[in-house]
């Protein structure tokens, strides 16, 4: 298994490189010629049933008001029922034929359970879920006093989004709808001193991605990444201010709006808001020197002082599957995002006094991955696994040279760039992965 380990890692770098020049230009004409043909035949959203939660201000409000210009019904979910009432009131004055107003709070399974139930007895249906809602706590992770504030940010953006979705998914397969997914760019551009938000849209992401190999084709999923767009969050506690961001172009909460409605419309699977934004990515992705998560986080937190004193290193082992994911271990997918996008966000923080390896591993033969079966269950039975021996070899002599990052085996960073610059691609495939190699839960 190593000498096949060994020829992946020589020959799949070079040949990706030739599949990507040959394959993205072709691919790059379709993304143009879907685009317009879908800009000229958008979806009707007159008489549908939008979701929306975080709806009182905000991108969320704003959305309310595009949707409504556009005929559509609406189901407004927030914890301050009070502007969502003002909110529900102008979007019926603007042309949507009824607003409900669901006070509900999204990090409670039961309210999030609540706000679909009560969708479904007012119109009988759903065809868009917009997961929109959101918080941000400031401060270096190392000055917190209580880490247990921070759990509030991924109850919310993470579990929140996840919980409805959970209850809304029967709904919208029967109406093959949609699903939109209010991200962010610190999910994969972390900004020091919101270190667990920035983790928390990460995760978001990486769920949602895996989500959307599962539910294809009866949902579609839009995933919206904003970048800094002018919202009571964002103005919140000089939230911009104390993050170094106040000096980045903003974008108004009405722009991003009208623009998220208009991705939905046309389908489109991704959206960066402002575009330019996009640029950043491929930056961050290919020049990065420029209890899977709250267990690392909390243990990291006490080890901080001690690692400072020491001039430590913390080696992190995640897991590709945080920037790849596989069908059937979304949370485990999500968990691994996360983690890797806080301690992305720590290695500002801490720089230079402790350094941080980054290690993803692919398939390394261990308990957990022959756990139930796990390889089988997930269609990775037939992907090459390396020894857990040759791994944690590879893992010192990493953080022995200081290295950043690590991939190990190393071919897997190849299909780094696959999903990269060919996300629909790669989608396809893991779809198929998962339709074709479909196996009965292990009994």
């Amino acid at each position: 298994m190593d000498i096949i380990h060994k020829i992946l890692n020589i020959t799949l770098p070079f040949l990706s490189i030739i599949l990507l020049i040959i394959i993205l230009p072709i691919l790059s004409l379709y993304r143009i010629i879907r685009f317009c043909v879908r800009s000229v035949f958008p979806e009707n959203l007159a008489g549908k049933v939008i979701i929306i939660t975080g709806a009182s201000s905000g991108i969320g409000e704003h959305l309310a008001y595009e949707y409504a210009k556009h005929g559509a019904c609406l189901a407004l979910v927030d914890i301050r029922k009070e502007l969502l009432v003002a909110v529900a009131e102008k979007a019926e004055e603007l042309g949507s034929p009824k607003a409900i107003v669901i006070k509900a709070d999204v990090s409670s399974l039961e309210d999030c359970k609540k706000s679909v139930d009560e969708t479904i007895k007012q119109f009988g249906e759903l065809d868009c879920l917009i997961n929109n809602a959101g918080i941000g706590i400031v401060g270096v992770f190392e000055e917190q006093k209580c880490i247990k504030d921070k759990f509030s940010t991924m109850d919310v953006n993470f579990w929140g989004s996840v919980n409805v979705t959970h209850f809304a998914l029967p709904h919208l397969r029967k109406s093959k709808g949609r699903i939109v997914v209010i991200g962010s760019c610190s999910g994969w551009c972390g900004t020091p001193k919101v270190s667990v938000y920035n983790a928390s849209k990460a995760a978001q992401q990486s769920f949602f991605e895996t989500l959307r190999i599962e539910v294809a084709p009866d949902i579609g999923i839009t995933m919206v990444t904003p970048g800094i767009i002018n919202t009571p969050l964002a103005n919140k506690d000089c939230f911009l201010y104390q993050t170094s961001l106040d000096k980045v172009p903003s974008q108004s909460a009405e722009g991003c709006a009208k623009a998220i409605v208009n991705s939905a419309r046309r389908g489109d699977e991704y959206l960066t808001e402002p575009q330019w934004m996009r640029a950043l990515f491929l930056w961050v992705m290919l020049l990065p020197e420029d209890v899977n998560f709250w267990g690392s986080v909390n243990v990291t937190h006490f080890a901080l002082p001690h690692l400072r004193k020491s001039k430590g290193r913390i080696v992190v082992i995640g897991s590709c599957s945080g920037w790849c994911g596989t069908p059937k271990v979304s949370v485990y997918n999500a968990s691994k995002a996360a983690q890797q996008s806080f301690f992305e966000t720590l290695r500002i923080e801490v720089a230079p006094d402790i350094g941080i390896t980054m290690v993803t591993p692919g398939i390394i033969n261990t308990p957990l991955a022959n756990r139930d079966c796990f390889l089988y269950q997930t269609s990775l039975d037939k992907v090459p696994s390396q020894s857990a021996e040759g791994c944690a070899k590879a893992i010192v002599n990493s953080a022995r040279r200081g290295d950043e990052y690590l991939t190990e085996p190393q071919w897997m960073r190849a299909l780094f760039l696959w999903v990269m610059l060919l996300p629909e691609v790669m989608n396809s495939v893991r779809r198929f992965q998962m339709v074709a190699g479909y196996k009965p839960k292990f009994q």
